[in-house]
């Protein structure tokens, strides 16, 4: 089932829809995730240093979300998600139940105007 997903989402790419509403969960979660506590305020500074964003990146996050379009989308999924030999690992890494766990904190790099997207310099 998860095979036939990844493929149909590579081939079709997602909806309209489906890209509005995660681009509107990636702009709220930010602040509920990144901005709820002195901990994780200086946390996502010292990320924004680590990755050259800089302090307004911010202020500019809602905005480079939203001027990603559809066909950007589904170029990046068929790029991505249709590659061979294509490799698909679902579960915790071996070994994880033996060392503690680090919560998970994707991050978000703007792409130049030339790059494609998913290409992260």
């Amino acid at each position: 089932m998860v095979r036939q997903v990844v493929k149909d989402m590579a081939e079709k790419g997602p909806t309209e829809a489906e890209l509005e509403a995660s681009k509107k969960y990636l702009i709220g979660v930010y602040a509920i995730k990144h901005l709820d506590s002195s901990s994780s305020i200086a946390a996502t500074l010292v990320d924004l240093q680590l990755d050259n964003l800089g302090l307004g990146y911010i202020q500019r996050r809602a905005a480079l979300i939203d001027e990603v379009t559809l066909d950007q989308v589904k170029a990046a999924a068929k790029k991505l998600l249709s590659a061979e030999p294509a490799i698909m690992v679902v579960g915790p890494p071996l070994g994880a139940k033996d060392k503690p766990r680090t919560p998970f904190r994707p991050s978000f790099s703007p792409c130049d105007a030339g790059d494609e997207i998913g290409s992260v310099g």
